[in-house]
């Protein structure tokens, strides 16, 4: 065995001596309280050696083994020993509901969502109907994305008074952007954005934005609303208006769905109809989208007519890396075909243009509730610089 193999089986060894010691030394409810008390205040190593020193004594008590299995489901690569050890107390102890709901957590994590809603129908039966535990799990049931479960014990067995289903349910979130036109003056853009998650299946959101271009300061607003159904499918609408017809879009309607059919990943359809001041664009968009542990891409293809009655198409790529409430990285691409008016010999002609547009957006949050966004613009209209950019966004919730 290499030499630092043996050091670390001898300090897992002296930790869990020194965890049974400290065992005898404080008594079992002492012990077990203050290892709560670590994990829930984030301190995870030390909870963890204090269940492990319980264990040491006693390898099957429900309580150390739901406890242990609560730390290491912080830690991706020990999701599958977290999950033993719910699984084991569901065994031993059936009723034991914090055993389902942790190896649900797991489930959702891994995009298991059928395993996920069996191991919670097993809890359910397992409260024997009582309302506090069915409470207790429908709450549960909302916050692992098992919606349909969720809205029907609420509405067999009421819903828990004083409940909060969503810590933080209103975002705010201003914005900036300059771009740098390789022929022209520079556009500018201020904007204002906010949502209301009234539950976790619905969403509200609103915002309204001043583009300056050429002289002129236009405005645009929109609203939405999103709906999940459950774990796989979910829709979005969105309705987009302004003052400047021709610069900026009159009115537009845009709705998607997105199914998530297999593990962290599906697929994503849409129809948007949009009018600049003349005639309506017609356009769909149908997509796939897959996750790989912390990274995720995504490929959508677009196609219709535009305003000026042309059948277009477009391409768009995504690839994004993230970790969990610290940063993340997005690069995006598309291509795409688009119909611009020009002037000619003192009269209006139309043209096709084939747009390139790049993308790389960082985001950090700088605490749990507040983001910062950063995006830098590249775009190519028929293989020629038409403009670059910046943008600046700012997330709160509360």
């Amino acid at each position: 065995m290499k030499p630092y193999g043996v050091l670390l089986r001898l300090l897992l060894g002296l930790g869990l001596l020194l965890g049974s010691a400290h065992l005898w030394a404080e008594g079992y409810k002492e012990t077990m309280d203050r290892a709560r008390d670590l994990r829930l205040n984030g301190d995870v190593d030390q909870a963890l050696l204090l269940y492990e020193g319980v264990l040491a004594e006693n390898d099957d008590d429900v309580d150390a083994l739901v406890g242990r299995g609560y730390c290491l489901i912080r830690e991706a690569e020990r999701l599958d020993e977290a999950l033993a050890d719910f699984l084991k107390v569901v065994q031993l102890s059936p009723t034991y509901i914090d055993a389902h709901i942790g190896a649900a957590i797991v489930y959702r994590r891994r995009s298991d969502h059928d395993a996920g809603r069996e191991i919670l129908l097993l809890a359910e039966e397992a409260s024997q109907g009582k309302t506090s535990r069915l409470h207790y799990l429908a709450n549960s049931a909302w916050r692992e994305g098992q919606f349909v479960m969720a809205r029907r014990l609420d509405k067999e067995n009421g819903k828990e008074e004083g409940r909060k289903l969503v810590d933080e349910p209103f975002t705010i979130s201003p914005r900036y952007a300059h771009y740098w036109l390789e022929r022209g003056e520079d556009w500018d853009r201020v904007g204002i954005g906010g949502t209301w998650r009234a539950r976790p299946d619905w969403a509200f959101s609103g915002g309204y934005d001043w583009h300056w271009r050429y002289g002129d300061s236009d405005w645009v607003s929109r609203a939405g609303a999103s709906y999940k159904h459950d774990a796989i499918q979910s829709y979005r609408y969105s309705y987009t208006f302004s003052d400047s017809p021709g610069f900026l879009v009159r009115q537009k309607h845009r709705a998607s769905g997105s199914w998530n059919i297999w593990p962290s990943g599906g697929l994503n359809a849409g129809y948007s109809r949009g009018n600049y001041g003349g005639d309506w664009s017609r356009k769909f968009k149908v997509g796939i989208k897959q996750g790989i542990e912390n990274a995720s891409v995504s490929y959508r293809y677009r196609f219709g007519h535009d305003t000026k009655g042309k059948y277009v198409t477009g391409h768009s790529l995504g690839l994004s890396y993230s970790e969990d409430l610290d940063y993340a990285i997005r690069f995006g691409a598309s291509y795409g075909e688009e119909t611009v008016d020009f002037f000619r010999a003192g009269e209006i002609r139309f043209r096709t243009d084939d747009v390139l547009t790049l993308t790389l957006t960082l985001s950090k949050y700088l605490t749990d509730t507040l983001n910062v966004r950063v995006t830098g613009l590249y775009e190519e209209r028929s293989r020629i610089l038409f403009r670059r950019g910046v943008s600046i966004s700012v997330t709160q919730r509360f």
